[in-house]
């Protein structure tokens, strides 16, 4: 809540940040952590969330919580996943969750890693790609079509030719095409050469219908390391 004091949070998003210790490892998980909240049928949390996470984790954990408690009010803010503590840290969310190589630990915030999810490589079916076992030179060839990234896959992709580049000014890996809304990633990658690393949840409808395959190629650093993210201090 918002009052003359600054932002505070809301009951229920207090209540979840009391029982961070004991954390959401998965989408299941973050879903039972919530629904373990007794007693809590009204009230607010507000939520910002990279896009991958929001997808994968907190979709699916916060439609299964307001089918059960109907009185909850939850916001979820899709946001660069750098840009995930500036919302916590400003008091507009309650809780943050973004890949943890994005955020930068700080004093005021308390940073949680939660398990880590692989994700795969779609491309349409038509791509010269489908039906081989590229190598990662023969990947990296082609643009990508995702969020800005960070860490080891950041350094790994800066080395392909066509994959995007490094951005110096955000220490990060730019995309060739940098979006941050995963429908629309996935429909630049159904209609061009485009690359697109999701995960298996994120895949199923476009692999299902044939829309996007699945590239038979993995590497160590196809992978999200999720984060919980929120302030230290917090009073009851």
């Amino acid at each position: 809540d918002r009052g003359r004091s600054g932002a505070t949070p809301t009951v229920f998003g207090r209540t979840v940040i009391d029982r961070g210790a004991l954390l959401v490892r998965d989408a299941h998980g973050l879903h039972a952590e919530l629904q373990a909240l007794a007693g809590l049928e009204t009230g607010r949390i507000d939520i910002a969330a990279g896009p991958y996470v929001a997808d994968d984790l907190v979709a699916p954990a916060v439609a299964r919580l307001i089918s059960e408690r109907p009185g909850l009010r939850v916001r979820v803010t899709v946001v660069g996943p750098e840009e995930v503590e500036a919302e916590v840290l400003s008091g507009r969310a309650d809780l943050g969750l973004g890949a943890i190589e994005c955020q930068t630990p700080h004093d005021a915030l308390v940073i949680d890693a939660l398990h880590t999810r692989r994700l795969f490589l779609a491309c349409r079916a038509g791509h010269p790609l489908a039906g081989t076992r590229p190598t990662r030179d023969q990947v990296l060839a082609y643009p990508f079509v995702t969020v800005m990234l960070k860490g080891p896959v950041a350094q790994i992709a800066a080395g392909g030719s066509g994959a995007g580049s490094r951005d110096l000014r955000r220490k990060g890996f730019a995309p060739a095409i940098e979006v941050n809304s995963l429908d629309t990633a996935k429909r630049i990658a159904c209609a061009s050469n485009a690359l697109f690393p999701g995960s298996a949840s994120m895949l199923a409808t476009e692999l299902a219908c044939g829309m996007l395959v699945r590239l038979d190629y993995d590497s160590p650093v196809l992978r999200t390391h999720p984060a919980l993210v929120h302030l230290r201090h917090r009073s009851l």
